[in-house]
């Protein structure tokens, strides 16, 4: 049904396949976690703390425990290649940092020790393939116990375009 009134609103100008996207994101900017409405829950977890040092973001410290976690549901309605966006950094301690996360999709990991940019905040993006599934889904954003300098996340989005 969704095909037959995509292909009937294409033929009359009024959509474009190109434009076609469902989003799911989370907006570490400010104190409380503003999320959009098809985000189911986000647990943060020891030591992870809102700072507005660095552009207002959400600040894993504690090596080892800190994480983030996002939970949402993916009805079969909403298709396209699934990617995921990071607005992220590591600080710097006398000129240096590392900040490795791992991320988990689905309790598996899909990032190892991925350090971001340090100094601005960098939009990562990465394609999650066949990762996300109909269903309930969670991305755990995990700070490495190697990390010596703070993570910084600012935002996160999953992004379903169609093709």
């Amino acid at each position: 049904m969704k095909k037959m009134i995509s292909v009937l609103l294409l033929c009359m100008g009024l959509f474009s396949p190109l434009l076609a996207e469902t989003i799911y994101s989370v907006d570490f900017s400010k104190p409380f976690i503003n999320i959009t409405d098809n985000i189911d829950q986000v647990d943060v977890g020891h030591n992870t703390i809102y700072n507005n040092y660095y552009g207002n973001s959400w600040l894993l410290y504690s090596p080892g425990n800190s994480y983030i976690e996002i939970t949402f549901t993916k009805t079969p309605e909403v298709t396209g290649i699934p990617t995921l966006i990071i607005s992220h950094l590591h600080s710097l301690h006398n000129g240096y940092g590392y900040s490795p996360i791992n991320v988990y999709i689905n309790d598996k990991r899909f990032l190892d020790h991925y350090d971001p940019m340090f100094g601005y905040y960098t939009d990562d993006t990465f394609s999650l393939g066949t990762e996300i599934k109909d269903g309930v889904n969670k991305i755990k954003i995990t700070f490495c116990k190697e990390g010596y300098t703070n993570y910084w996340i600012n935002k996160l989005s999953i992004e379903f375009k169609e093709q």
